[in-house]
């Protein structure tokens, strides 16, 4: 039976762009799923920018969502609104993966950005 849940992740890291991605979703096994919401917050009084993509299947190619968006300070981006949906797909071996990167200020340790995402887990496909 299909549930309705939401996530909100922090995320940030010093090593930005190359490393220190963070994992927001992970499809569950044998079902589908459907983001019908998905937005980047900036806590920061800065503007910076952030990375959000799918990896599709368990796979290493990234399918960027939003690559180096500047989201101005203390705002926040949708990415996928109402009108739009994605739909991620899993079987018993593989997953559909969401991830983000962004960087922290100055080396610091405090997560600059959340990630909300909205979705209908377990839709029958």
């Amino acid at each position: 039976m299909a549930s309705f849940k939401k996530f909100n992740l922090p995320f940030g890291n010093t090593n930005y762009p190359s490393s220190g991605e963070v994992t927001i979703y992970t499809q569950t096994a044998a079902q589908s799923s459907v983001v019908v919401g998905l937005s980047v917050s900036n806590k920061t009084e800065f503007d910076l920018p952030c990375d959000v993509w799918i990896l599709k299947g368990g796979g290493s190619t990234k399918h960027y969502l939003a690559k180096s968006r500047r989201v101005p300070a203390g705002e926040t981006v949708q990415l996928i609104d109402s009108g739009q949906k994605l739909v991620l797909s899993a079987d018993s071996s593989v997953n559909d993966v969401v991830k983000v990167n962004a960087p922290t200020l100055d080396g610091g340790s405090a997560t600059t950005f959340s990630c909300w995402l909205s979705i209908y887990e377990d839709v029958n496909s």
